[in-house]
């Protein structure tokens, strides 16, 4: 049914009918085929829309960072944050992505200075912090910041390499040899 459903593009009802057929058994390839192809294809409605209904808002410009930044293409997803922020500011969730971003792409100066945009309206945000404080540990800074904001999330599952890195701040800060 669910594949019928595919095939006249009514994905939301296909999505559906495959869920219940992967949900009783999750071992069958075809069903998992099948529900994967109608989510992307779901993915891919809800981007046209967005694209076409408001071409020039900053969480279309968001939605294209983040499609350059999965196909590896840092400098369009740059380009596509920095437009972005032209029209928000002040939302952290964008100065935390195009902070990764710089990061990644070993600019460190512009990386730290949307990380700490990220962290003013809420010091906690724990993503940014570890980022920076990976960011201090990579540039072998002794910052007060290097342990503090990599040492708390050793034990967070959230955070892969996180018990690394803090291991790393300490080590860098001379607590452990």
């Amino acid at each position: 049914m669910g594949k019928a459903e595919f095939t006249l593009q009514q994905y939301e009802p296909a999505a559906d009918a495959l869920g219940q057929v992967q949900g009783v058994n999750s071992e069958n390839a075809e069903a998992s085929y099948w529900l994967a192809r109608t989510y992307q294809a779901l993915g891919a409605e809800a981007y046209a829309q967005l694209e076409e209904s408001f071409p020039d808002s900053w969480r279309t410009h968001q939605l294209r960072a983040e499609g350059f930044a999965l196909r590896q293409d840092l400098d369009g997803a740059i380009k596509e944050y920095q437009a972005a922020l032209q029209l928000r500011s002040n939302e952290p969730e964008l100065h935390e992505a195009l902070g990764q971003l710089y990061l990644d792409n070993h600019s460190d100066a512009e990386a730290q200075i949307e990380l700490q945009k990220a962290l003013e309206p809420d010091p906690s945000r724990t993503h940014a912090l570890f980022l920076l404080g990976r960011l201090y540990v990579q540039n072998r800074e002794k910052r007060e910041g290097s342990f503090l904001s990599t040492a708390r999330f050793a034990a967070s599952a959230r955070f892969g390499g996180s018990q690394r890195v803090a291991g790393n701040s300490l080590s860098a800060l001379g607590t452990i040899r």
